[in-house]
């Protein structure tokens, strides 16, 4: 069973604060010598495991998905950590992106979709157009589309005002 609640994602103080806090424990771990990753791929993988131990933490033992329900302007999106997302705006190449969440922040992650490189870890705020909002579909590990909660009404991809 997913968490849902709705979020307004223009809380840019608290999501640096949290910024920070990580950035600071993930040099003080290079500083030890307890991990050799980059930052993106550190976080990535703290994230992970936090998300894994508070499923087995409630008795799931199996990772359930973490959403949110979040808000930009007067648009609802769902966002679910771990998974990988495609929007679109116009005549524009697709932008496709992976999310995690850090407690209750929100982290994309573009990629390139020629080259598969991910690009750095940032916060949502106001990183989508509405058209993009719109567009935004589900992708699973095979990169088939899926249908995506978003908004909560409407077809694939329609996205409702708050």
């Amino acid at each position: 069973m997913s968490r849902r609640k709705d979020y307004s994602v223009g809380a840019p103080a608290e999501s640096q604060d949290g910024q920070r806090r990580r950035i600071d424990e993930w040099m003080t771990l290079v500083g030890q010598h307890k991990t050799t990753l980059g930052f993106d791929d550190w976080l990535q993988q703290v994230l992970d495991e936090q998300h894994q131990r508070a499923a087995t933490e409630a008795g799931h033992g199996v990772c359930q998905p973490t959403s949110r329900l979040l808000r930009q302007g007067d648009m609802l999106f769902r966002l679910e950590h771990g998974a990988r997302y495609r929007v679109r705006h116009g005549q524009e190449s697709p932008r496709v992106f992976t999310c995690v969440f850090d407690g209750e922040t929100p982290y994309i992650a573009f990629e390139n979709v020629v080259t598969g490189v991910r690009f750095p870890w940032i916060t949502v705020d106001g990183v989508f157009r509405q058209t993009e909002l719109r567009s935004m579909e589900r992708l699973d590990a095979g990169d088939a589309e899926k249908n995506v909660e978003i908004g909560g009404t409407g077809p694939m991809g329609q996205t409702s005002p708050a």
